[in-house]
């Protein structure tokens, strides 16, 4: 871990970046700078979706690039290096590390949180095997195999939370990394019994007669409210340090594409949504939507809850100071730039 973070840092350094010089309006015709993002065609990505669609980027005087990375994980070297300047995806160990070594970064956005009563994660498990209503009941998981994408995920410390609850430990499973791809075949050999997933795989697995659900986070939110911040935005140096008024720009559209999200399962969200991440409209209205905050507001509590699980795991030696790891400014500043706007509009007799 040591050698691998020296070869970040020193990569890191190794970079350099040049400003942009761009208007805080696009005007018409104008030329439109690239800020390159780490987006996939997940469900979770909509509010970039809409943004781009409607035109918010460009009007920011933005063109959205999406470079497509496996995972959060995966694309971290390159938010830290510079080849990506927004990245989008859940914290992890990584995360929290990078930080504690000054790397350039910070989370600066909400991209999806649990609220209670949420169904947009689940606690799958093979049709096979018998289900309870009781969190507190092992009987489900004690010698099971569980899925685990990754050590130091999100995912990970919800496994412990589960575990925990059932008076459990990880030594009382098989964990079985597995892929979010594999995860369907994986259940039918039954290479795993439970696997811990979120939308729209919840909703496909189950559809399918592939798994039943054994819980849903929010409907025993007293359990996995650690993991309340599901998924984050971060931003790279390029928007944190080098150009400041990009990153506010950038926000605020994204903040736009969020709040025309927050408008539902519309025609018009479907018809943008399917065009994305290749999902029919029968899934898509299916599907727990993720919470996401029209103001872009951060769990803190939770982030901290899962630093010092990680910290008590010996994957992040050095704890940083939350204040340390979240950037509020941007979203502060995209909030006021939004509301005066609305002030504005609401003035004009026109």
């Amino acid at each position: 871990m040591r050698a691998l973070m020296l070869v970040v840092v020193l990569t890191a350094l190794g970079c350099s970046f040049v400003a942009d010089s761009a208007p805080s309006r696009a005007s018409h015709g104008a030329s439109l700078t690239p800020v390159r993002a780490n987006v996939l065609p997940f469900l979770s990505f909509a509010p970039f979706f809409i943004a781009e669609e409607e035109g918010f980027f460009a009007e920011e005087g933005i063109r959205l690039e999406m470079v497509p990375f496996r995972s959060g994980p995966d694309a971290l070297p390159a938010l830290i290096n510079g080849q990506i300047d927004v990245l989008g995806g859940g914290a992890s160990a990584g995360t929290f590390n990078a930080v504690a070594q000054g790397l350039p970064i910070a989370l600066v956005a909400d991209k999806g949180h649990l609220e209670p009563g949420d169904h947009v994660s689940a606690v799958l498990i093979r049709p096979e095997l018998p289900r309870t209503t009781e969190i507190e009941d092992p009987s489900n998981l004690k010698g099971r195999r569980i899925s685990l994408i990754f050590p130091g995920s999100l995912m990970h410390f919800a496994v412990h939370l589960l575990l925990h609850a059932s008076d459990l430990t990880f030594d009382d499973v098989t964990t079985v990394r597995l892929g979010w791809s594999a995860v369907r075949d994986a259940l039918h050999s039954g290479a795993v019994d439970v696997v811990l997933t979120v939308e729209p795989l919840v909703t496909q697995l189950t559809a399918g007669g592939h798994a039943d659900v054994l819980h849903y986070y929010g409907e025993h939110y007293q359990y996995f409210a650690p993991t309340a911040q599901i998924a984050v935005m971060m931003y790279g140096p390029r928007l944190l340090i080098q150009n400041r008024d990009l990153g506010r720009r950038f926000m605020r559209a994204y903040l736009r594409g969020v709040r025309g999200y927050r408008q539902g399962k519309t025609q018009h969200n479907l018809d943008i949504l399917e065009r994305h991440t290749g999902l029919s409209k029968d899934i898509l209205r299916a599907c727990d939507w993720y919470r996401i905050h029209p103001d872009g507001t951060l769990d803190q509590e939770s982030l901290a809850a899962f630093q010092a699980w990680l910290h008590q795991e010996n994957l992040v030696p050095e704890p940083v100071d939350i204040i340390d790891l979240v950037d509020t400014e941007f979203t502060n500043w995209a909030v006021r730039s939004l509301a005066a706007d609305q002030s504005r509009e609401s003035d004009d007799p026109n």
